[in-house]
């Protein structure tokens, strides 16, 4: 690639140059070529490099004396950002890593300059694709769910906590029994967006396959924090956001397959606020001093037998089976399922609480652990362990000791620590 001499507002940030581009092409009678000027900020790992750009002092604001000249040796792109450093990649990898966490969420080029963006791309992408990549995914996806990752462990588990609050969540996946790869996929993190902690919590329980439950980890959150919606109306915009997402899965059901998933997603803001929200039986159960609170609505066949028929499908009760969806699927709402999507719905049940004193804990679980334990049986086993993680594997373990044959996904939530 060409080498490119930009010019460029910059100032430094202990050893990270920290650079605003703007996107419009600027006709330069240069070598260089094209300029573009500087529209936005960020920092996190490197993931591709290109040659070094020339820049120039330009004060942010009258007080700002930080900017000087200097030779930018490194730029990177990720997700989307620019990245310009003057310091050694291993000397910097680790601050950028800390910033991303305790520096808050900024803003996405794509965002900002869509129409432009293939063209951007064209000078500094270096041949890969990440610029075209929303911060917002990477932001709310826990791990890229692509076809790479279809071999993974039979279990896993992990925890978490808030630097600002006593916040502390912990999750636990088992494998079960049945002769298939496991399908639950969860979201389990706490991100810095707009000057706001927000944690961002979900189960997502596929059937037929877990094409549709890895596109949901991934795109489901982000578009919900992408839409401004969500901070004047968070019901509509969740609702709006569910809806967007299925529709793109059924425009991707070629790739994505006939399969489908369930959702429960939880949404804590500053630990204060906490919407709920779900399609299928995954639940969310809330410990208010003791007591156990579904916080989600099981959508199953049975209960919305008149929507169902309603859209020319019809609920099966065969002895010693569930009740399904065209003698088919023990849910009566879903993401994907392309095949039944006539006769089902896919838009979310939503609850809201403050989070006050008497709140303890959120349980959110996919059905595997719900078929052989009740809400407030949960409750009790969680209450009696502080740490979430050890209490969302004993979850787990009790669910398996009670012969759940089910892949079982559970994550816990405390907001007191």
């Amino acid at each position: 690639m060409k080498e490119m001499r930009e010019k460029v507002r910059v100032w430094k940030v202990r050893k990270v140059w920290r650079v605003r581009l703007i996107v419009d092409r600027v006709p330069s009678s240069s070598p260089s070529g094209n300029q573009y000027r500087i529209l936005n900020t960020g920092f996190d790992e490197v993931v591709s490099t290109t040659k070094s750009l020339t820049v120039e002092p330009t004060p942010l604001s009258p007080s700002n004396k930080q900017a000087q000249n200097c030779q930018v040796d490194k730029t990177y792109l990720y997700s989307g950002f620019l990245i310009f450093s003057s310091s050694p990649t291993k000397s910097h990898v680790p601050f950028l890593r800390s910033f991303s966490v305790f520096f808050g969420v900024l803003l996405l080029l794509a965002d900002l300059f869509p129409h432009s963006i293939g063209k951007f791309g064209d000078v500094l992408i270096v041949g890969k694709a990440e610029v075209g990549l929303s911060y917002m995914d990477s932001l709310c996806c826990f791990n890229s769910g692509n076809k790479a990752d279809r071999g993974r462990s039979s279990c896993s588990s992990g925890k978490g906590r808030s630097h600002q609050c006593p916040v502390k969540y912990g999750f636990s996946l088992v494998k079960g029994k049945a002769n298939h790869p496991m399908e639950d996929y969860h979201v389990a993190k706490l991100v810095q967006f707009r000057g706001h902690e927000i944690g961002l919590f979900a189960i997502y329980d596929g059937h037929l396959g877990d094409s549709v439950p890895a596109y949901l980890q991934k795109h489901l959150f982000s578009n919900i924090l992408k839409d401004e919606d969500f901070w004047t109306d968070p019901n509509r915009c969740i609702v709006k956001a569910y809806e967007t997402t299925d529709q793109a899965i059924l425009t991707h059901s070629p790739d994505l397959g006939r399969g489908g998933s369930t959702a429960v997603t939880a949404i804590l803001l500053n630990n204060q606020k906490l919407w709920i929200a779900n399609v299928g039986d995954s639940r969310a159960v809330l410990s208010r001093g003791g007591l156990a609170v579904q916080m989600s609505t099981d959508h199953e066949p049975n209960n919305e037998r008149g929507s169902i028929e309603n859209r020319g499908g019809f609920v099966s009760n065969i002895p010693g089976d569930v009740a399904r969806v065209n003698g088919q699927l023990a849910v009566s709402r879903a993401f994907g399922d392309k095949n039944l999507k006539l006769h089902l719905r896919s838009d979310p049940d939503i609850q809201y609480t403050d989070i006050n004193p008497d709140t303890e804990f959120l349980i959110l679980a996919s059905d595997g652990l719900w078929k052989v334990m009740t809400n407030e049986e949960a409750v009790d086993i969680a209450r009696r362990i502080k740490d979430p993680q050890r209490a969302a594997k004993q979850l787990v373990t009790e669910a398996l000791n009670r012969d759940s044959k089910d892949d079982i996904s559970c994550i816990v939530v405390r907001f007191k620590g």
